[in-house]
């Protein structure tokens, strides 16, 4: 039984379909790395709907992804002091549009999928995209702000969250660069889904076992690459200034993309962060 198939089993059974009329588009990305996949949904950088039965690895030459040898640890957390926003760099996106309903109130954390920091910026900053975030944030660390957050970003697609939809017009998307969930085969090694393909990993870091639970409760397990701490620490800071700089923003508030995207399932990011240790810091830190 393949890695997708064993996401909801018996007893807990849901059926999530390939998408349909969707069409993959060969372009000229402007960067080099990552397959670009665009469907109708604005946001799929991340991990694409659960696909059954995936193709064995053929002829796919491995990519080699470098990230730092860190761990998530409260212990290894200093205190961490709000970013100070206007140093951030700016880098303009021309997907975005006006805000109704005034302030944010809500953070949505999203991994990325494969792809350099460059390459993904870039991308989201192409008006072919339809696509973007309001904020990247690297492995290294490195952050860019791509649509002011008084500005709606296209970042959530089709979801809904306490029973309000369009997503995108209370929320602000944060965009954490990481593969997303990973398939250990017989082979020892690592796969996961670039575009249509399965890419072998071949990076320095080993990933480790992790898991999502959706809001009904079913279970996502897999493997991941661990989210460098320099990252991790650059995101507690980031929220830490949003949320000082939008005090309705609350701990609830602060949500991932699988929680939100719809129907349940379609998405599974940020895969393997431990979002509840976050928050922790990110309120009482």
């Amino acid at each position: 039984m393949g890695w997708f198939d064993k996401i909801f089993k018996k007893d807990n059974t849901v059926v999530v379909e390939p998408p349909k009329d969707k069409e993959e588009e060969k372009t000229s990305p402007p960067y080099e790395g990552v397959t670009v996949v665009k469907y109708e949904d604005q946001m799929d950088f991340s991990t694409r709907p659960v696909v059954v039965k995936p193709p064995e690895p053929e002829e796919i030459t491995p990519e080699v992804i470098y990230v730092d040898d860190d761990r998530l640890s409260e212990v290894a957390f200093k205190a961490i002091e709000p970013l100070d926003l206007t140093k951030v760099t700016y880098k303009a996106s021309p997907n975005k549009s006006a805000r109704t309903d005034g302030k944010p109130t809500h953070i949505v954390l999203h991994h990325t999928g494969p792809g350099s920091f460059n390459g993904i910026v870039n991308w989201l900053c192409n008006k072919d995209a339809k696509a973007s975030a309001h904020y990247v944030l690297g492995t290294g660390a490195q952050l860019t702000q791509l649509v002011n957050t008084m500005k709606k970003a296209w970042h959530a697609g089709k979801a809904k969250w306490e029973g309000r939809t369009d997503v995108n017009n209370f929320t602000i998307g944060i965009e954490i660069c990481n593969i997303g969930v990973m398939e250990k085969r017989d082979d020892g090694h690592f796969y996961y889904e670039q575009g249509r393909k399965i890419v072998k990993y071949t990076g320095k870091v080993t990933p480790v076992q992790a898991q999502i639970v959706y809001p009904s409760g079913k279970v996502l397990t897999g493997y991941v690459v661990p989210y460098p701490q320099k990252q991790q620490d650059k995101l507690v800071a980031l929220c830490k200034a949003l949320v000082k700089k939008y005090p309705e923003i609350t701990r609830d508030n602060i949500v991932t993309h699988y929680q939100v995207a719809t129907p349940e399932g379609r998405k599974n990011d940020p895969f393997g962060l431990d979002v509840e240790a976050l928050k922790n810091l990110i309120f009482n830190g």
